[in-house]
């Protein structure tokens, strides 16, 4: 069988001997803390309720989560020893048949990969409970959540990880946690499980601010004399505030439009464009827009706008609109006539 030797560099020479205890080395450290790697989340949990004395959630790991564990560790552990007991010189069989010496170095990195799964798993189980712990404190969802999203929320927050709510498993590829998403369809990592968000009414505040801000401004007698103001200035000014926020907070569109009545009419503005795209899936031609809301199509309309709304610019376009039509509401023009009203005013009070 021919064989092909290596091309050692004076580097790597150099580092063989070095090496070789490496590998030994990390072999030894990693039997000698095996348990206290699938401990460690224990550990911490109790480290946890002496910073916390008032009570932080927890959680213990199920007999079927230790049997996976156990499972992915031990799996992990015999790689680890077989790739341990390589030596310099020892040879392989590679695809072709051909016999190849072994790299040390790349098999010193396997040894890493292999730790660093340990880690992982150690870590992803970690974050998987206080992820679950952390919805104790989240409070009510906000009302722009999916049926999907308050699904996936109940199956955490119950801690139903059987089939008939979150599938967990653990992915022997990647050592994470996986849950079955029901918005997506499919298992994701923990990290990526979608249960939408509880209210944050920051824009809120920032709408009832501007509105306080817009009657003030419809009276100031500068802006009464020079529409332009407001429109050049005052009004753009607001909307780069409420652009920057957006920008940053991309999710808040999607929750004022569903928490605050006063947005309703920007939602079915968008429902509007919806339902006037899909009309051909409408049996009845007929069907008025608000008819078509009620129904099961415009039910299901909002659930996808729940799941999927991110035309954050169409809000934002409309908002510009809703702020000009309440300042016409209130905006009286100082012209002539009204300025001559205004003195009347005066000169009845006086005499």
């Amino acid at each position: 069988m021919a064989k092909t030797q290596s091309n050692i560099g004076m580097f790597e020479r150099a580092g063989y001997a070095l090496g070789a205890s490496k590998l030994k080395m990390e072999h030894h450290d990693y039997v000698k803390s095996l348990r206290e790697n699938i401990n460690v989340s224990k550990q911490k949990r109790k480290q946890l309720e002496k910073e916390h004395p008032n009570g932080i959630p927890t959680e213990k790991i199920g007999i079927n989560e230790e049997k996976d564990i156990n499972a992915a560790v031990l799996g992990l552990t015999d790689q680890i020893k077989e790739l341990s007991l390589i030596k310099e010189g020892d040879t392989y069989i590679d695809k072709n048949g051909l016999e190849q010496e072994y790299n040390l170095r790349d098999v010193g990195d396997q040894i890493d990969a292999l730790n660093n799964n340990v880690r992982r798993l150690n870590q992803n189980t970690e974050d998987k409970a206080g992820f679950a712990a952390s919805l104790e404190q989240l409070g009510p969802l906000a009302k722009s959540s999916s049926k999907s999203q308050i699904a996936n929320y109940e199956a955490v927050k119950s801690r139903n990880y059987g089939k008939d709510g979150l599938d967990q498993r653990l992915n022997p590829e990647t050592h994470e946690w996986e849950w079955y998403d029901q918005v997506v369809g499919k298992h994701v990592p923990v990290a990526q499980f979608n249960i939408g968000s509880a209210y944050d009414d920051t824009l809120e505040k920032m709408d009832a601010n501007n509105m306080d801000k817009l009657f003030d401004i419809a009276d100031n007698g500068d802006v009464k004399k020079d529409r332009s103001k407001w429109t050049n200035y005052y009004k753009p000014k607001m909307m780069h505030e409420m652009r920057e926020y957006v920008k940053e907070n991309p999710t808040a569109v999607k929750n004022l439009i569903f928490e605050d009545d006063d947005f309703i009419p920007i939602r079915d503005n968008y429902l509007f464009d919806y339902y006037s795209n899909d009309m051909e899936q409408i049996p009845d031609a007929d069907m008025d827009f608000n008819t078509w809301k009620n129904s099961d199509l415009g039910n299901a309309a909002v659930e996808l706008l729940k799941e999927d709304f991110d035309d954050n610019d169409f809000f934002l376009d409309e908002y510009e609109k809703m702020l000009e039509k309440k300042f016409d509401e209130h905006y009286i023009p100082l012209t002539k006539e009204t300025s001559d009203d205004k003195k009347g005013s005066l000169n009845s009070k006086q005499t």
